[in-house]
């Protein structure tokens, strides 16, 4: 039973499957269940630790609610996410971001940000 839980050995298992789940409902389900579903899952950006996996699993919240809803604002978010990335040492983040929203976002969205980094 402790194993089960996501705050022991499988945190990493459980954000992984969370970044393909929310993957998943952008492509295939429509904007309003999209936008339900992501919204359920913005605690995500509320937990302290800072592991890779959750790291990412923040950074999948940012580009999807981008793509649900492509605001200045939600954009801004994403490239406040990859800048904080760059400044805290989660470049692998970005990395695994780039291969998991690739088919979705605009070309060169991500690396963008990453070359305006100061």
């Amino acid at each position: 039973m402790i194993l089960n839980h996501p705050l022991t050995v499988g945190i990493d298992y459980y954000f992984s499957g969370l970044n393909q789940a929310i993957a998943q409902v952008v492509d295939h389900y429509s904007l309003t269940v999209g936008r339900s579903f992501v919204t359920q899952f913005k605690w995500v950006l509320t937990i302290p630790d800072a592991t890779p996996m959750r790291w990412q699993a923040a950074g999948t919240w940012y580009l999807a609610n981008y793509l649900l809803e492509p605001t200045i604002t939600n954009k801004t978010l994403v490239e406040r996410y990859v800048h904080a990335s760059l400044r805290v040492g989660h470049p692998d983040a970005i990395d695994n971001l780039k291969k998991l929203w690739v088919k979705r976002l605009p070309e060169d969205f991500i690396n963008n940000f990453v070359l305006n980094y100061k």
